[in-house]
């Protein structure tokens, strides 16, 4: 499920060059994906000053500094996975070339000259990031969560799209990003990567509020009962992930994993409904300690309560009662249900309890 319109709140969803430049250094998942990680796709301004030639193919990009390659896919039962990579095509402004150092100065210069302006795919700096590249050690991270994942990519009850690897910049490539990167940190290299990702959809929970995405869903959807289901399930399963992996400790805290980010903004839904979280660098693992405070605030006031608003925009759409759908969806879950009204979860010596009204 590819949307290629521009959005309300996703504005730079468009097809765009990238020039495909295979690279030694990698690492993968399993050896079958190899052939997906050891290609960078990079913009073809990035490509031209690294002096690289490759393939030049079209890829769906958005402003989250990923992007698709709609011919690269797996499926997976009746799912079929996009490969998706992330690093290198959201972002930075081009210094003034006069401030670059030779022989840079001169192959921008010389790109401006022939293409009259540079790919403005890449903008606007994130984390000082040289060209929305990825951290090294955020690849890392979420290649190594990705271990936890079974053959449907799920774990602890929830679902993932899985990092199947990354490659690490060669030290050129970094140094020529950092040199057009005002400001750019600088850390013992090489520290930058592009991740291969596979993902279902490059539709969000959070672009529910774009009335057109809504219109585009309800159309794609044709059994919506099933769809809710799924919907709903996965969503929740999501939401309490902390309460899934907690375990207590003498201390009278527990340790358990989070997600430093919202999940109606990092996760994809998939055709068939089922939400997919999609950036693992975002994931507290391997678990932590935490309150059971905290662990409430995790759950109900900050996922649950943030997520169910977009989901709800659909329920409303394809005209379904909210409480059959949460009290149906949720049987198949062991750590939570839905009765009169409320959530139920079940931590490993205790139970979080919380009225629909309550998190709305």
């Amino acid at each position: 499920m590819l949307y290629t319109k521009p959005m309300t709140v996703e504005r730079r969803i468009e097809f765009s060059d990238r020039v495909v430049v295979p690279i030694e250094n990698y690492e993968v998942l399993h050896p079958k994906y190899i052939k997906l990680v050891r290609e960078l796709y990079l913009p073809p301004f990035i490509a031209y000053i690294w002096g690289k030639t490759g393939e030049k193919k079209k890829v769906l990009t958005d402003s989250r500094r990923a992007c698709i390659d709609p011919e690269r896919v797996i499926t997976i039962g009746e799912t079929t996975f996009y490969v998706s990579k992330k690093g290198v095509g959201g972002c930075n402004y081009l210094p003034n070339p006069q401030n670059l150092p030779s022989p840079l100065k001169e192959r921008v210069e010389k790109w401006l000259k022939d293409n009259g302006d540079y790919d403005y795919t890449i903008y606007a700096v994130r984390n000082m990031v040289p060209f929305g590249a990825q951290w090294l050690s955020c690849s890392k991270h979420g290649l190594n969560f990705s271990k936890n994942l079974d053959s449907s990519f799920s774990a602890f009850n929830a679902n993932f799209c899985p990092v199947i690897g990354y490659c690490s910049f060669p030290n050129k490539l970094t140094s020529i990003l950092e040199t057009m990167t005002e400001g750019a940190e600088r850390i013992k290299k090489p520290y930058l990567s592009q991740e291969t990702r596979l993902v279902p959809s490059n539709v969000r929970p959070i672009h529910l509020s774009d009335e057109n995405v809504l219109t585009y869903v309800t159309k794609q959807t044709k059994d919506k009962d099933e769809f809710l289901s799924n919907l709903f399930r996965s969503a929740i399963s999501l939401c309490v992930f902390p309460s899934t992996t907690c375990k207590p400790t003498i201390t009278k805290r527990y340790k358990a994993s989070w997600f430093k980010e919202y999940i109606y903004g990092d996760s994809v839904i998939a055709p068939n409904g089922i939400v997919y979280f999609i950036d693992l660098e975002s994931i507290v693992w391997p678990p932590r300690s935490i309150t059971k405070e905290r662990l409430i605030i995790e759950v109900l006031y900050r996922q649950l309560s943030s997520i169910l608003p977009y989901l709800i925009r659909l329920v409303k759409r394809f005209g379904k009662d909210l409480g059959d759908i949460l009290r149906d969806s949720l049987t198949s879950l062991p750590n939570v249900e839905f009765v009169n009204g409320k959530f139920i979860i079940t931590l490993p010596d205790d139970e979080i309890e919380c009225s629909l009204k309550e998190i709305l």
